[in-house]
């Protein structure tokens, strides 16, 4: 244990001159020579944001003493009594006199009684621990006196469990640390008793959550106990405060996601129910612990490094926890290691950072230096981010920009002055920068053109996204880029975690959303594009299987994004029917006139089901054929595999195909049989053989008056011709049907709708013979 003579050396050989200063304002609260004035001048002299505080009253330092359960719980005692402000109070006191205890000891060597890190995190850990079941425990007992209890469906009262995670879970929490909560009860089944009408437990265990949130952080004349972040819950800032084991249990099976399982790798129980909290985690192991070994998780992981970097961090090389090679990549590099083999080699799990490394090296996953370079790495990285934090008393990864900040920090560590201690740091991270990169087996990804767009999507910024879609270089399509563009995309994004531009998505298949991105910024019309892709996505289901083929083909997603935006006939019929996208992604043939005839006649050859309209069902055929047809001509068309001319041609044949199955069916006809008695000329385009995407089609209607058997020809093929009209022309939900123009026939609309073959002859003056009928 140190003397007070040797902690005022101390203090002096970090910064003699604010040592002098401590040393006067301690004075006049515990006489110079004491422990409790020394204690007071060491810690005010290494971490300046201590020092109005601990010279105020040096006998709250305490001793460099290690922290155990036993002498917290010891403390706690008393607090656990109170309620309310007086409560917080108490608990915020507790804190600090630890906090100032774990302080002391980080600063002093080992040789003075000081401790190495894992051991003040450890402490930190317990610390957290204590305080958060404290203030658990007072919010439960003062919600529950005024809204009720929650009980089981068996009577039994209800419960709920505190996961701590990332360092508060790895006992490895700093002193500037967050504490990452998560939060679950046993049931929604259950009642609340002596609760208001409509009372629930998840209503009443929300409010409990609140309590306990506003207990450890409020910040007062006293500080606070911790800053708690629930961001970690299912579905994040968005999702519910806390939820029940089985909507959590429902959300990591369908929605779980990589950064997901990275972070329940170190869950643990910390305060409640821990039971329940244990046997939630053992149904989780199937999630965090894949028996697949999948090295494409580093890739994953180290874009969610650089992600963080790019969100959180504005001055990189300056920041120890998300610079290159820091304190995040560090615990990166071993995490994506366990999730690799986790699932098949259970030895590797631990929540330890460096007892994690140690697995890793006894399983022969790393070498004896790698294990050797991270843990050297963490330990200082770990050191000098608990010193910076101790000195400015926020929460910073920041190195100090001011020289006597940094020279000071650099002293309280030992080193002998700044520049020691940067070089220390340099030679860390640049050694673990080549460790993280030695995962990826293609080496760093190029920086992308869409990362601010995507990094957008991941926070949820709409205005952000659009910002960064535009800076990327997102055309204005004539100028009519009003923000549509952007809520489509937006919509895609939202509409499934594993859609083309979902959150799973965007994880797992990274280069899949660039692509995409980049396909629509191609496109010939990208607002267009982008809406179509929405309309296709949104009927797509399950949306993984496109997603996954998609990723595993880029260039068929460029297909498809080129087609949508080059063609609205093509978008709208793909947007309406997803199935035709096989003909972007899969079919490269070039349709023929007969390719045309042989779509219709085996749709008009298709039975009619017991249970459905006749009418209804050769409609529905014939037109799923014709959208088929049409929609692989224009994408040949698009693609320039064919010219006008046999564009026009293979239209006209699907055309010719659909007036005669609707004859056909008109005049009850068989496939194999001729037709006999009625004729549909075509006209214009249509008998040129030259009609387009659009056209209407011109068709006069012949009958023969001598066919046998009828006794009222230009009737009974009257009501043939209308049939076929609505045959062809009638609404239906398989796609729109021709236009049918039949004002070319002799004496125009005031004419028959059908003409016979005799008097068509005589009205364009050609002579039939004495014995030719009129009509």
């Amino acid at each position: 244990m140190a003397t007070p003579a040797e902690m005022i050396a101390l203090a002096e050989q970090i910064d003699r001159r604010r040592a002098a200063t401590a040393g006067r304002y301690a004075a006049e609260q515990a006489p110079p020579g004491t422990l409790a004035h020394a204690s007071a001048v060491l810690l005010s002299t290494a971490y300046p944001s201590l020092a109005l505080r601990v010279e105020r009253d040096p006998s709250r330092v305490g001793s460099a003493e290690p922290l155990d359960r036993a002498s917290v719980t010891e403390q706690a005692r008393s607090v656990a009594t109170l309620e309310g402000d007086d409560f917080r109070r108490a608990l915020r006191d507790l804190a600090e006199r630890c906090r100032f205890r774990i302080a002391l000891r980080e600063v002093l060597p080992a040789h003075l009684g000081g401790a190495p890190f894992e051991a003040t995190a450890a402490e930190l850990t317990l610390l957290a621990e204590v305080t958060i079941e404290l203030a658990l425990e007072e919010a439960k007992r003062a919600v529950f006196a005024r809204e009720g209890t929650p009980r089981r469906p068996d009577g039994t009262p209800s419960t709920m469990v505190v996961l701590g995670m990332g360092k508060l879970g790895g006992g490895e929490l700093n002193c500037g640390s967050d504490v990452d909560l998560v939060c679950f009860y046993d049931s929604d089944d259950g009642e609340v008793q002596g609760g208001r009408p409509h009372a629930s437990p998840h209503r009443i265990w929300t409010k409990v959550v609140q309590r306990m949130t506003e207990s450890l952080e409020a910040v007062t004349e006293d500080g606070f106990v911790w800053r708690v972040d629930h961001r970690l819950r299912p579905e994040g800032a968005a999702g519910p405060l806390v939820n029940s084991i089985a909507a959590a249990e429902r959300y990591y099976e369908s929605f779980g996601r990589l950064w997901e399982r990275a972070a329940m790798l170190r869950a643990r129980p910390v305060a409640g129910d821990r039971e329940l909290g244990e046997q939630f985690l053992r149904f989780l192991e199937p999630f965090i612990w894949t028996r697949r070994v999948d090295p494409t998780i580093a890739a994953r992981m180290y874009d969610l490094v650089h992600r963080a970097r790019a969100e959180l961090s504005p001055v990189p090389e300056r920041d120890l926890k998300l610079g290159p090679g820091g304190i995040r990549e560090t615990e990166f590099f071993v995490q994506a290691l366990q999730l690799i083999w986790g699932g098949r080699r259970p030895a590797v799990r631990a929540r330890r950072t460096i007892e994690a490394t140690e697995r890793l090296l006894a399983a022969g996953l790393v070498t004896h230096r790698e294990a050797q370079e991270v843990v050297e790495a963490y330990v200082a990285l770990r050191r000098t981010e608990h010193a910076v934090q101790w000195a400015s008393g926020v929460q910073t990864h920041s190195l100090p920009t001011d020289t006597a900040d940094f020279e000071r920090i650099a002293r309280a560590l030992g080193y002998e002055d700044a520049d020691a201690l940067r070089e220390a740091l340099e030679r860390h991270t640049s050694r673990i920068s080549v460790l993280l990169k030695s995962l990826l087996p293609e080496g760093e990804p190029a920086p992308s053109r869409w990362g601010e767009a995507l990094l957008a999507l991941d926070r949820g910024e709409a205005e952000l996204f659009a910002q960064s879609l535009a800076e990327a270089g997102m055309p204005d399509v004539q100028g009519r880029y009003d923000g549509q563009l952007e809520r489509d995309l937006l919509e895609l994004a939202r509409q499934h975690p594993d859609g083309l531009l979902g959150a799973r998505t965007r994880e797992r298949h990274r280069a899949l959303t660039e692509t995409l991105l980049d396909a629509v910024s191609d496109a010939a019309d990208p607002t267009q594009a982008a809406r179509y892709l929405r309309g296709f996505a949104a009927r797509t289901w399950p949306p993984a299987v496109y997603t996954k083929m998609l990723a595993d083909d880029p260039s068929a997603m460029r297909r498809l994004c080129t087609v949508l935006g080059g063609s609205a006939f093509v978008g709208e019929a793909v947007a309406s029917r997803p199935e035709l996208a096989d003909l972007v992604l899969f079919e490269q043939g070039t349709p023929t006139p007969a390719d045309a005839r042989a779509e219709i006649e085996a749709a008009a050859r298709l039975p009619t089901p017991g249970d459905e309209d006749p009418i209804e069902h050769r409609v529905g055929a014939i037109r799923k054929a014709k959208r088929r047809v049409t929609t692989q001509v224009a994408l040949a068309d698009l693609a320039g595999d064919m010219d006008t001319r046999a564009t026009t041609e293979v239209l006209s044949a699907l055309a010719d195909a659909a007036l005669d199955a609707a004859t056909r069916f008109a005049l009850g006809t068989d496939p194999d049989e001729p037709v006999r008695g009625l004729a549909v000329l075509a006209m214009g385009k249509l008998g040129g053989r030259e009609i387009g995407y659009g056209s209407d089609l011109d068709v006069i209607f012949l009958y023969d008056p001598d066919v046998p058997g009828i006794d009222d020809p230009m009737a009974h093929f009257t009501r043939a011709a209308r049939k076929i009209i609505q045959l062809i022309s009638m609404p239906h939900v398989e796609g729109r049907g021709y236009e049918l123009d039949t004002r070319l026939r002799p004496s125009g609309n005031q004419g028959m709708l059908v003409v016979s073959l005799p008097g068509f002859a005589r009205y364009h003056g050609v002579a039939t013979g004495p014995d030719s009928a009129g009509g």
